[in-house]
């Protein structure tokens, strides 16, 4: 069954100030802080931000299915 969106990831160029930009637009900081990737608890799902220099920034979605584990195919 599905379940919805669990995780959602934004590629950013500057990890930096799209962390300080959410950061405030959530009103909280990141329970997970690296220099490539963020993550932030929003209402129980995952938001984050992985550093991508010098590409088009783009979001990559995961979803919960209680029946199998989610296969994703390349990107």
């Amino acid at each position: 069954m599905f379940q919805g969106l669990r995780t959602t990831i934004y590629g950013v160029n500057d990890i930096e100030k799209a962390k300080a930009w959410y950061s405030t637009v959530l009103g909280t900081q990141p329970y997970f802080d690296q220099p490539a990737y963020v993550g932030f608890n929003v209402g129980g799902f995952e938001l984050g931000l992985s550093r991508m220099p010098h590409q088009v920034p783009q979001a990559r979605k995961h979803i919960g299915e209680s029946r199998m584990p989610m296969q994703h195919g390349p990107n």
